[in-house]
């Protein structure tokens, strides 16, 4: 979501019409919030069987077997109601004309010393396979 936020907000700087695409990503945030909700419930539930007797096991085992897979598949589907809305929101993102090639730089990417030279605050990584101490 954050990828989807940034390159909105990088669009929007660019002059492109993202209110759609803000539109569903709030949608995608409440349903992730959703989702998250409905994981955090099921992971603190518990299913007790009462074995009276041989008889009654099998229905007993079987009702709560149920009941757990009724619960799951409930959490499944605000689940996927979570991912659609995530992939509706970066495809409206991505509908919107080069929005691929659009760069805004960050405050925080660049900052001028003294001298008025532009240094990069990005880490540089190692081409050899050397460790860093």
């Amino acid at each position: 979501m954050l990828a989807i936020e940034s390159r909105s907000d990088k669009a929007s700087l660019n002059g492109a019409d993202v209110a759609n695409v803000r539109t569903l990503i709030t949608t995608a945030e409440s349903a992730v919030a959703s989702a998250r909700t409905a994981i955090s419930t099921q992971a603190g539930k518990t299913y007790n069987v009462e074995l009276v007797d041989e008889a009654t096991a099998k229905d007993s085992l079987k009702t709560t077997r149920d009941t757990l897979k009724a619960d799951l598949e409930v959490m499944k589907s605000k689940i996927k109601l979570a991912h659609e809305a995530v992939k509706s929101a970066a495809k409206a993102l991505k509908a919107i004309q080069g929005v691929n090639e659009m760069n805004v730089s960050d405050d925080n990417e660049n900052e001028k010393s003294d001298d008025d030279t532009t240094t990069s605050t990005t880490p540089v990584e190692s081409t050899n396979n050397e460790t860093n101490s």
